[in-house]
């Protein structure tokens, strides 16, 4: 089993939050940067793919008036679905990339912890689809670990290179959050300027 097969994440989430995304101080610090990268009252729809137990998916649905997340493992969209019950703005499915990327634009796409399950090339390819998805006036977020792990097929630091590579729409921030303990991470963010079409 490798971390590129759907039975990875299956198993990762079959006993609950694979990564401490709840409750670790480090991934709530850094759901808490990217969500202040989304200014509210702005986004009409957002797109999150690999949204895992919904964390992030649930800081989104106060920002965006609707939130639409899949995640591969179903046992993932189980977990995301119960933590967003209450959130009547939220549509959570099963899902991946590339092919279950909807065929609609969006204000915001939310790009993160998601890049390095894939090699350059599938990135490269999922990268151009999404780019294609961002709306005129719409905003593209993506934040990534730069530590190393072995389940990675991609560094956090080549998630964003390919990212910076191939998104058309204005590069507007670049920034590394450092981290004693974890490394850090990676934070880049695009807009489409409004009136431009992707």
């Amino acid at each position: 089993m490798t971390s590129t097969d759907r039975a990875f994440f299956e198993h990762a989430h079959a006993d609950g939050d694979p990564w401490d995304l709840a409750t670790d101080t480090y991934e709530q610090e850094r759901y808490d940067t990217v969500v202040a990268h989304v200014p509210p009252g702005r986004y009409a729809s957002a797109f999150e793919p690999g949204c895992s137990i919904g964390e992030l998916t649930t800081r989104l649905a106060g920002r965006c008036e609707h939130v639409e997340s899949i995640d591969l493992a179903a046992s993932a969209v189980r977990q995301a679905t119960w933590r967003c019950r209450d959130l009547h703005n939220v549509t959570i499915r099963q899902g991946a990339l590339p092919d279950d990327i909807p065929e609609r634009t969006f204000d915001l796409i939310a790009f993160v912890e998601i890049g390095y399950y894939f090699t350059p090339e599938q990135l490269t390819a999922i990268c151009r689809e999404l780019d294609t998805r961002l709306a005129p006036g719409g905003r593209l977020v993506a934040a990534h670990w730069i530590g190393r792990s072995t389940d990675h097929v991609m560094t956090g630091e080549a998630v964003h290179d390919v990212l910076r590579s191939t998104i058309t729409a204005t590069h507007c921030r670049h920034e590394v959050h450092p981290d004693a303990r974890r490394a850090g991470f990676v934070l880049d963010v695009w807009d489409r300027p409004p009136g431009v079409a992707p």
